[in-house]
């Protein structure tokens, strides 16, 4: 991490943080870390050891967090980030630095489709998303609201996702998620989604209310979440994500479909950083998952095999429900425990997971 400061930087306490593949928590940190600077610049560093380089996630979401408990600067700038991996020759060093650092682009679009004096703010990932590949326990997409380029001050009112592939994209299923500035959670989540794209590219829209707009953080590590529990087309690309402010003008007539909200299961990963700048507090970054379920029947009946989280049909969120319920421990209903058992041993467990995988792709038929 190479920074700077208009004087002395003096010493900094943190730590580094990571999303890993690892279960429960998906998620590495350091212990609490200082190194003095004299100078208006200088490099921080994390050497990863090898057990945990072999787990961190990089892809879908994965997520590096430099932790800043202190600085006696109090401002400062991160002029750029460099990573390196087992592939690189040579070592580390602020020479090498120089030419591999790399930068996110950020494009401010001066046009919304309708005048060039009510833009919104867009980037391009043209990131290519294969569905099977997620990370089971998390499928939302992360994307840091700084790289949008929103002044401070501008609240967001609305999100476009636009998104291609080869065919037909088919129905995605899905949410919308961002960090906010409200405690506890520090975090907000719209209800499931639904929409279909009949063609071979399209936008996905998230019309933020009044109220979630104003408690969104944009600043300061905020970040935008795009969820995928379902996309019909299995791969696709994000080519472009805008986001319109309240000052930009943006309404609901520039997108030719809306998404609609359907379930009632609401899959939440949440990002929650606490810092004080108490040298001897240390900060934790976690990413959880929660499931809220709804017993539709009473208690005590199979009603549906395999629908775990009560909506009386058996999709990918059943089998994410019921991996909680595994991996985690999150509690199911009584009427859910007894739909999940498909092998019908008496208990859920993970080959009645797997059982109900292999059904939506017609490779075993449950009871």
């Amino acid at each position: 991490i190479n920074i700077s400061a208009s004087g002395s930087i003096g010493k900094w306490q943190g730590a580094f943080g990571s999303s890993t593949s690892v279960s429960p928590d998906y998620w590495t940190q350091t212990k609490d870390m200082s190194q003095t600077i004299s100078g208006n610049s200088g490099t921080i560093e994390w050497d990863i050891d090898s057990a945990t380089s072999k787990i961190i996630q990089t892809q879908y979401g994965g997520e590096l967090k430099f932790g800043v408990w202190w600085i006696d600067c109090g401002t400062f700038t991160i002029d750029s980030i460099t990573v390196y991996t087992d592939g690189d020759s040579g070592s580390a060093s602020t020479t090498k630095a120089t030419t591999k650092a790399t930068t996110k682009a950020t494009t401010k679009t001066t046009t919304n489709g309708s005048s060039s004096s009510s833009g919104g703010y867009t980037i391009t990932p043209n990131k290519k998303i294969v569905y099977a590949d997620l990370p089971t326990d998390d499928k939302m997409l992360g994307f840091e609201w700084e790289d949008f380029g929103i002044p401070s001050g501008k609240k967001p009112t609305r999100v476009e996702i636009n998104i291609s592939a080869s065919g037909s994209i088919g129905k995605w299923q899905g949410a919308f998620g961002s960090s906010t500035s409200v405690s506890p959670d520090y975090w907000t989540q719209t209800k499931d989604m639904s929409q279909t794209i009949s063609g071979n590219s399209g936008t996905i829209v998230w019309d933020i209310d009044s109220a979630t707009s104003k408690i969104i953080q944009t600043q300061y590590g905020g970040e935008l979440k795009f969820g995928v529990w379902w996309i019909d087309c299995g791969t696709f690309t994000i080519d472009s994500i805008t986001v319109y402010t309240d000052g930009d003008g943006a309404s609901t007539t520039k997108a030719t479909t809306k998404a609609t909200t359907k379930a009632t299961t609401k899959a939440t990963t949440k990002a929650t950083t606490k810092a004080t700048t108490k040298a001897t507090t240390k900060a934790t970054t976690k990413a959880t998952t929660k499931a809220t379920t709804t017993a539709t029947t009473a208690p005590g009946k199979v009603t549906v095999y395999g629908d775990t989280n009560g909506d009386g049909r058996v999709s990918i969120i059943d089998v994410l429900t019921l991996n909680r319920n595994l991996l985690l421990g999150e509690k199911l209903s009584a009427n859910a425990v007894l739909n999940a058992d498909v092998n019908k041993n008496g208990k859920p467990d993970t080959d009645d997971a797997l059982m109900i995988l292999k059904s939506l792709i017609d490779l075993v038929t449950l009871p």
